[in-house]
């Protein structure tokens, strides 16, 4: 891949479309945002940008493959504060820790789960 330019790389959608580049943006700044506010669970966000629906769902796999947040891409703040916020929320409703050296292992096995081991999150 050496010599390899950004606008060399195509990125396509699931009806198979080039996806614009500012959706490739998007995308990374949240990654980034959400990276830089809780290293410590850095490999676990999954996003998913909808350009038709205008929506942006955000999981975090470690703690569920289902429940996340979603966003309105209009509503999306350009320093990611309220991205980052929605995810702090994520973390709360799971009564997980989310500062830097939190034990995800640990944090992972103190979480309620449902018959479907699936977490329960607090009201």
């Amino acid at each position: 891949m050496s010599g390899m330019k950004m606008q060399d790389v195509e990125c396509f959608d699931d009806l198979m479309q080039p996806v614009p580049a500012g959706v490739l943006v998007l995308q990374n700044n949240l990654i980034n945002a959400l990276h830089k506010a809780y290293p410590t669970w850095k490999d676990n966000w999954h996003i998913v940008i909808d350009t038709r629906g205008g929506i942006v769902q955000i999981r975090n796999t470690a703690i569920s493959g289902k429940m996340g947040f979603v966003m309105h891409i209009t509503k999306i703040d350009p320093e990611m504060r309220n991205v980052v916020k929605a995810a702090g929320e994520l973390f709360e409703r799971y009564n997980i820790a989310r500062g830097k050296g939190v034990d995800i292992r640990q944090a992972l096995v103190d979480l309620k789960r449902d018959q479907k081991l699936e977490p329960i999150y607090e009201d």
